[in-house]
Formats: structure tokens, C-alpha cells, sequence
């Protein structure tokens, strides 16, 4: 198979040995240059049939994962801590990516502001009686652990890139959790039902609302607390 990937790495829960059923199976794909949609299409099928399931693909040319590596970017961390080279049949890699050291990590609290700002808006859309209820859960489960996932590289001994991460930060920082288990299941599930089309989760719009806003109010907290953490 003629192709221009760099390299092909498994990262996330697949990687770190800790899968279970709202895992996805995380594929990093690097190409050496433009590479059309017909090639990249063939590659992610041989590599799906070698790992023997479906993949969640991120690809990324080799000069774009440079720049986040150089820029510290939390990606590149994670990719850093977890990643491991896929040996893929078939497919030739004649310059393999090697995965360095990134530069630090400097924006944490930026980062985890952002994604307050958009479990604000989640919240504030779902309080208008928003159509899209599933879509928006989505939207506060990937706003909630990217926070949690963010702060953790400050509170944390190293950064945690689980989707617990926002308990393991609560823990630490010595607040209450960010909202029920049962309840951040259901919000991983949406996200799950609106990336892969699968049968979505079912709420109770009033108790999904006031999780919402403690969810909320919790990351405004944690951010808090954590900022405190890193200037004393």
C-alpha cells in the first residue's frame, strides 16, 4: 500500500490498559505530507483491521504535531505520556515520527477558563429549553473533563488524561465532585451518541440542570483553587 504516514500510535484508554465500554479505540495517524482522501481512507482501514476493531483517528501532518510539541500544547503531553507505535502490516513508514519531549505546559489555566466558558454556554442553552439536549450533554462532558484534564497538570503530580480526571482534581483539591458518576456517565454517553450515532442517553430535564450548573460552579471553584495552588 503506497502511502506517506509517519507513524501510527495507539494513545488514550486503549493504551494505558484501562479500557472498558464507553472507550474509544484511539488511533494517531502522522503523514509526512498532503496525503488525499482516498490514501487516508485506505490507511485508516488497514490500520482498523490490524487492531482488529473500529478507531477513533486523529491525524495530524508531522510538521503540525512539531509546532504542538513545540508549543507545549497538552495534546502533545498526552501523546508523550501514553503513545504507543503500532506496528501496522502493510503499511510502509520510511521516516518514522519519534515522539519527543514538549516543550512545558503553560496554559492550564487559560485552557480550563475556555472550557468553563463553554460549560457556561451548554448551561445556559439547556435553561432555554434547547432542542439539541443530547448534543449539548455532549458538549458538557467534553467541557468538564478537558477542565479537569487541564487542571490536573497543575494539582496533580503528573497530568491525568482519564475521563475522571475532574474526581481525581476534586479529590485533591478537597471539593465535592463535579456531579453525580451516574449522572457524568450519561453526559459521556450523549457525547458518544452524538460522535458515533449511537442510541442516546435519556434525561430528567430538571435534575439534568441542576447537575449542569454544579458542574459549573464546581469547575469555577476548582480553577479557583487551583490558581491559588500556583501562586503560593
Amino acid at each position: 500500500m503506497v502511502t506517506l504516514l509517519a507513524g501510527a500510535f495507539l494513545f488514550g484508554s486503549a493504551a494505558r490498559g484501562d479500557v472498558d465500554d464507553a472507550s474509544d479505540m484511539d488511533v494517531l495517524l502522522v503523514y509526512g505530507g498532503p496525503c488525499s482522501a482516498s490514501m487516508r481512507s485506505a490507511t485508516q482501514a488497514g490500520v482498523a483491521t490490524a487492531v482488529g476493531r473500529p478507531c477513533s483517528f486523529a491525524e495530524y501532518s508531522r510538521a503540525r504535531l512539531l509546532g504542538l510539541f513545540a508549543a507545549g500544547h497538552l495534546f502533545a503531553w498526552h501523546l508523550h505520556y501514553e503513545a504507543r507505535a503500532l506496528q501496522v502490516p502493510g503499511l510502509d513508514i520510511p521516516e518514522p515520527f519519534v515522539l519527543g519531549v514538549p516543550s512545558p505546559y503553560t496554559t492550564a489555566a487559560i485552557d480550563a477558563e475556555n472550557f468553563l466558558e463553554l460549560m457556561g454556554s451548554v448551561v445556559a442553552r439547556c435553561g432555554a429549553n434547547c432542542v439539541s439536549q443530547v448534543y449539548e450533554c455532549g458538549l458538557a462532558y467534553l467541557a468538564l473533563r478537558n477542565v479537569g484534564i487541564s487542571l490536573s497538570a497543575v494539582v496533580l503530580q503528573r497530568p491525568s488524561f482519564t475521563r475522571w480526571a475532574p474526581f481525581e482534581v476534586a479529590e485533591e483539591l478537597g471539593l465535592s465532585p463535579p456531579c453525580k458518576k451516574t449522572t457524568y456517565d450519561q453526559l459521556a454517553a450523549a457525547r458518544h451518541a452524538s460522535q458515533r450515532g449511537v442510541e442516546p442517553p435519556s434525561f430528567d430535564p430538571t435534575s439534568l440542570f441542576d447537575e449542569l450548573q454544579h458542574a459549573q460552579s464546581w469547575a469555577a471553584s476548582a480553577i479557583g483553587l487551583a490558581h491559588e495552588r500556583t501562586t503560593t
